[in-house]
């Protein structure tokens, strides 16, 4: 995933570490997504969105989803 396909498909850098990105449909419904190496972790309210987004996402990278976060390395 490149920050040139979020750019292209709505999300904004949010200039905060260079990899974390943020999109909202012009509702409630928001998707706050940041990327480490070939990893994402994906935070939204709206679980359709976040499909929609997974769905778009998949006709441009192969992707896995491993469900929700359940730990973080910090």
């Amino acid at each position: 995933m490149t920050s040139g396909w979020l750019l292209e498909h709505g999300f904004e850098d949010l200039h905060t570490d260079g990899v974390t990105f943020k999109k909202e449909d012009g509702t409630v419904s928001k998707i706050l997504l940041t990327i480490h190496v070939d990893d994402a972790i994906v935070a939204t309210n709206d679980d359709e969105y976040y499909q929609k987004f997974m769905d778009e996402l998949g006709t441009s990278f192969e992707l896995s989803a491993s469900g929700m976060l359940t730990w973080f390395f910090n």
